[in-house]
């Protein structure tokens, strides 16, 4: 009668002696798993990337640094949007504030020029952004596309309304009533790249009629509206 083989004699004859090259296979194994893990990680990291640009590009806000030039011309077409019943657009700006009216406020002290729709110049969608801080612009990129008309902003027949300059605590909000826009902008940048002035303009497409105009500067800014449009009481 044969002896049962015991579990000891099993695992032996299992268990092979380990070949000399062994451990070097193991990590050749290990670092191979490392590098396959890595690749798939950075093409993981790559569709993230598109899918987030794709986003961004969805959401239609558009970046626009500024290159070697010292100019740059912008005119596009705008789709505003409601406030309550009537499709609004805003046009907020102010020339550099005072120290102790920027603290008040909870605003920023450098200049800014906002052109806003939907809601108030913090609130609202926007559509043009301008700071005397940034290097580049915003321009909405899914509620605005490039015009057919490249005129320069306009300001026939508009009245200047208001002369805004630096040291004031606050600045001011125009409102007009309009379904569609043209948006126009030249703008100028210094040597570090930080826009020097900027002329802006809302006027009606199929008329080329002007609503308003804006002359900014940092250090003062000058504004020009038809009577078609409203300065507001909200402080900016």
């Amino acid at each position: 009668m044969r002896d049962r083989p015991t579990i000891t004699g099993i695992a032996d004859r299992l268990l092979r002696p380990e070949s000399p090259g062994f451990q070097s296979d193991l990590w050749r194994s290990f670092e191979r798993r490392e590098q396959d893990a890595a690749r798939r990680w950075r093409r993981i990291a790559i569709a993230l990337a598109a899918a987030l640009l794709a986003a961004v590009a969805a959401a239609g806000v558009i970046a626009s640094p500024f290159g070697s030039s010292s100019t740059v011309e912008v005119s596009v077409e705008c789709l505003t949007q409601t406030m309550g019943s009537r499709h609004t657009v805003d046009v907020a700006t102010v020339a550099t504030r005072s120290a102790s009216g920027a603290a008040q406020n909870g605003r920023p002290r450098e200049a800014q020029l906002l052109v806003s729709t939907g809601g108030t110049a913090d609130q609202g969608t926007r559509l043009l952004q301008l700071d005397a801080v940034l290097k580049g612009y915003l321009v909405n990129g899914s509620r605005c596309a490039k015009s057919h008309d490249t005129a320069a902003p306009r300001k026939t027949g508009l009245r200047l309304t208001d002369y805004l300059r630096s040291g004031a605590a606050l600045g001011h909000v125009y409102r007009c009533y309009e379904a569609r826009i043209r948006l126009s902008m030249h703008l100028t940048v210094g040597k570090s790249g930080m826009p020097t002035r900027a002329v802006v303009a809302i006027e009606r497409p199929a008329t080329k009629k002007p609503l308003v105009y804006v002359d900014w500067r940092p250090g003062a800014v000058q504004v020009y509206r038809s009577d078609a449009c409203q300065t507001t009481d909200v402080g900016f």
